[in-house]
């Protein structure tokens, strides 16, 4: 078999290369020095199409398969000095955008992924607990079932992009009392706007790296 890319792919890897190194990399020292998120970068990634490389076209993406995406994202690896900048769209592409493309609901869709792919929002991924970390089947936090809406309690912590984030993607649990196990999934993903009543934000968290992120 050949594992090798095709044109089309080493063509995009290229032109994300280029892009990393004429966007992305001048002042990348100085916005992780302090700590910088750039929207304006930001929107710059949405219009080369990074952002909406794994969505589909119908719902503004650019509808790569998988092996493109990672051609793509070993490319901006490769080229990008600004780590936390890359993690961040890393975390806002796949860890949002993505579950959001595989599970949500056609009005979902329809209302959000449009807008995630043009830059006009920033998601936020909300697993990790204090207590759980980033074990899905022991999060504390729950979901309850008020009428339309769920009532979301619990704490979450870790959340890349936290800080600047539009859209944050909640796991809670439905059905804590079932766990979480193939036969009995009590574990669910609900969204919240940040334009509904927000929750409360804890100081944020010192890292030793990618703290443009």
């Amino acid at each position: 078999m050949d594992f090798s890319f095709s044109p089309e792919q080493e063509s995009l890897r290229k032109k994300l290369i280029a892009f990393a190194n004429e966007s992305l990399n001048p002042g990348a020292a100085e916005r992780e020095k302090a700590a910088v998120f750039s929207r304006d970068l930001w929107k710059r990634c949405a219009d080369a199409g990074i952002l909406g490389l794994a969505v589909p076209e119908e719902f503004g993406g650019q509808g790569h398969d998988p092996v493109t995406v990672a051609a793509a994202m070993e490319a901006l690896g490769y080229a990008c000095e600004d780590a936390g900048f890359l993690f961040a769209m890393g975390a806002h592409m796949f860890a949002c955008a993505a579950p959001l493309v595989k599970f949500g609901t056609a009005e979902q869709k329809a209302r959000f992924l449009p807008a995630l792919c043009d830059g006009t929002l920033v998601a936020v991924n909300s697993m990790t607990e204090p207590e759980a970390g980033s074990d899905m089947g022991a999060i504390a936090a729950t979901a309850e079932r008020c009428g339309d809406v769920y009532k979301i309690s619990g704490e979450k912590t870790m959340g890349t992009n936290g800080p600047v984030a539009d859209l944050a993607l909640i796991f809670a649990a439905t059905a804590p009392e079932k766990g979480c196990t193939k036969r009995s999934p009590g574990s669910s993903s609900t969204r919240d706007r940040r334009a509904s009543p927000s929750p409360r934000r804890s100081r944020r968290s010192g890292t030793a790296a990618r703290r443009s992120a």
